[in-house]
């Protein structure tokens, strides 16, 4: 059996969006999107939030520049580094903190 070029062919790659630019900020709170009174929990799922919408490997096709790659894991790195922070104040009491 002949197939025709529509059957053959495979169909396009959805691609998402890209995410809104990061905060332009040193407060890990504002980085993950959280407010000052939040709870722990509360930082720890905004954590996860970012996480799912920033990781590199999600973010970033077999297409992407260099340049674009580099910037994903720079963005990932400061969620990262947000995150850790604000678990070391929670872990033991941290006055000054900046990303």
């Amino acid at each position: 059996e002949i197939l025709s070029k529509e059957q053959t062919e495979t169909p396009p790659t959805k691609t998402k969006p890209p995410p809104p630019p990061l905060p332009n900020t040193n407060d890990p709170l504002i980085l993950l999107g959280s407010n000052p009174g939040d709870s722990f929990d509360d930082i720890r799922a905004a954590y996860k939030r970012m996480v799912k919408i920033y990781h590199p490997d999600i973010l970033m096709g077999p297409d992407a520049s260099a340049d674009e790659r580099q910037a994903a894991n720079w963005n990932f790195a400061r969620i990262n580094a947000a995150f850790d922070i604000l678990k070391r104040k929670e872990d033991e009491e941290v006055l000054e903190y900046t990303v």
